[in-house]
C-alpha cells in the first residue's frame, strides 16, 4: 500500500497485491485499487488478504452472467429433464437483462430490481418479442418470483463453488410470503355428476382413477403390466410427464410415490372394460394398432400425452355442468373425502403418495364445508352409485 498525491485527484492511497494465478494462462492476477482514504484503504488490504487466507477470493474473470448460466445448466447432470426445463425458465430472466454482465458485478440491487419488474409487469420483453411486435411479461405472481429468488441464488452456489464470486448476494433478496393455497374440491353430488358423464365416454376409467387420487402422471404413465386383476392391485412406479411439447418418461422420483394400490370391486371392474374396449380397439385397427401396453391409450393404441387428459377432464366438468377443478383437484377431492370419512391422515398420506402425512394434514385438515358435509361414503360407495353395470 503506498500514498499517492496527485495536483488534480488530491492525495489518495493505493493497494496492489498479488491475488493469485489465472487458471487458464498461468500469469499473475494484481489487485490494484484506489482510495481517497487510508482507512478505505487498509479495510480493503485487510479483507483480500483474509480472503485469500480463507481461500474465497474471486478472481477478476470476465465471466459473464450468460456463460455462468450456461455452464451452471450444464452441470445438472442428475436433474430430469423436467427439473432442467424449469432451471432454465427459473432463470431466464436474469439472463435476459443481465446476460451481458461479467458476474462479479452482479449486485443485490440488480436482483431487487429485477425482481421489481417481474412483479410490476410490461416491463421486461418476452423472449418471443421483436422490435416489429414487442411483447412483455405479465406481471408474475409470488410463486414465480420465489422460483427466479432461488433458481439465481443456486446459480451463484456454483459460482462459489468455482471461485467466480466470493458471496452469494441472491442470500439477502427478501422472498415473497405464499398466501393460503386453496385446495378447490368436488363435493360428493359433483362427483357423482362427473362419474355419470365419464362412464358414457370411451375411457371412463380416466375420471375413476383421476378421483381415486391419482396424478396425472400415474395415469399417463400406468401400464397394464402394472395391474393385477387377479390379486386387485395397481403398482404405480412410473410417470410421463408434460416438458413443453414433448412427454418424458422416467421412475417416479420419490419412494412414497411408488406404491401399491388395492383394488376395491368397483375400480377392478372400471378396468376390466377398460381391457376388453382396449381389446375391441386392436381387433377395430388392425396393423395399424401400435402397442397398446398402457391402460390410458388412444384408439390406435397410443398412450395418451397428459396434456390431453386435462383437457377431457376439462370438457367432462363442462358436459356435467359441474364448476371447473383442475384434474389435480380431483385429487384433492379424494383427499378431503377420505378425511370426512375418518380414515386417518397417515393412510391418506399412504394412499395419496405424500412423502410426509404432514403435507397431507396441511391440504386436508381445512377442507371446504360443503365437501365435510356431503361426503357420506367411502370411495367404493362412491363409485358404485355411478359405475360400470348401471
Amino acid at each position: 500500500m503506498n500514498k499517492l498525491e496527485d495536483e488534480s485527484d488530491g492525495v489518495q492511497w493505493r493497494v496492489k497485491l498479488r491475488v493469485g494465478k489465472d487458471p487458464r494462462s498461468g500469469k499473475w492476477k494484481w489487485t490494484n485499487k484506489k482510495f481517497g482514504t487510508k482507512r478505505e484503504a487498509l479495510d480493503y488490504y485487510d479483507q483480500v488478504k483474509q480472503a485469500l487466507k480463507d481461500g474465497t477470493y474471486a478472481l477478476p474473470t470476465g465471466d459473464t452472467v450468460d456463460a455462468v448460466v450456461t455452464a451452471w445448466l450444464a452441470s445438472l447432470h442428475r436433474s430430469r429433464p423436467t427439473s432442467l426445463r424449469g432451471a432454465t425458465y427459473d432463470i431466464t430472466p436474469l439472463r435476459q437483462v443481465y446476460g451481458a454482465l461479467p458476474i462479479q458485478e452482479l449486485t443485490r440491487v440488480h436482483i431487487d430490481a429485477l425482481v421489481t419488474d417481474l412483479k410490476k409487469g410490461g416491463v421486461i420483453p418476452t423472449p418471443k418479442s421483436t422490435p416489429e411486435e414487442p411483447r412483455y411479461r405479465r406481471p408474475n405472481a409470488v410463486r414465480s418470483l420465489n422460483k427466479t429468488i432461488e433458481a439465481t441464488e443456486n446459480l451463484l452456489d456454483y459460482a462459489i463453488t468455482r471461485k467466480l464470486v466470493s458471496r452469494n448476494v441472491a442470500m439477502d433478496v427478501e422472498r415473497f410470503e405464499k398466501g393460503d393455497s386453496i385446495v378447490q374440491t368436488l363435493n360428493l353430488d359433483q362427483i357423482e355428476k362427473v362419474l355419470a358423464q365419464g362412464d358414457k365416454e370411451r375411457d371412463a376409467h380416466l375420471y375413476h382413477m383421476a378421483l381415486s387420487g391419482f396424478r396425472r402422471q400415474d395415469m399417463a404413465g400406468l401400464r397394464w403390466s402394472d395391474v393385477d386383476l387377479d390379486k386387485r392391485t395397481v403398482t404405480l412406479q412410473r410417470g410421463r410427464v408434460q416438458n413443453g411439447a414433448d412427454v418424458v418418461e422416467d421412475r417416479q422420483k420419490t419412494k412414497s410415490s411408488r406404491r401399491e394400490l388395492p383394488l376395491d370391486d368397483t375400480m377392478t371392474e372400471v378396468f376390466r372394460k377398460a381391457k376388453l374396449r382396449q381389446k375391441q380397439d386392436r381387433l377395430a385397427a388392425g396393423g395399424a394398432y401400435r402397442g397398446g401396453k398402457y391402460v390410458l391409450s388412444n384408439a390406435l393404441g397410443e398412450p395418451e400425452r397428459p396434456d390431453h387428459l386435462s383437457r377431457r377432464w376439462t370438457r367432462c366438468l363442462r358436459i356435467a355442468k359441474v364448476p371447473h377443478v383442475r384434474l389435480h383437484d380431483a385429487r384433492h377431492s379424494c383427499g378431503t373425502l377420505m378425511q370426512a370419512r375418518g380414515v386417518p391422515i397417515a393412510v391418506i398420506a399412504a394412499w395419496l403418495g405424500h412423502s410426509s402425512p404432514d403435507v397431507t394434514a396441511r391440504l386436508y385438515l381445512h377442507s371446504d364445508t360443503d365437501s365435510l358435509r356431503d361426503a357420506a361414503n367411502v370411495l367404493g360407495e362412491i363409485r358404485g352409485k355411478k359405475s360400470v353395470g348401471e
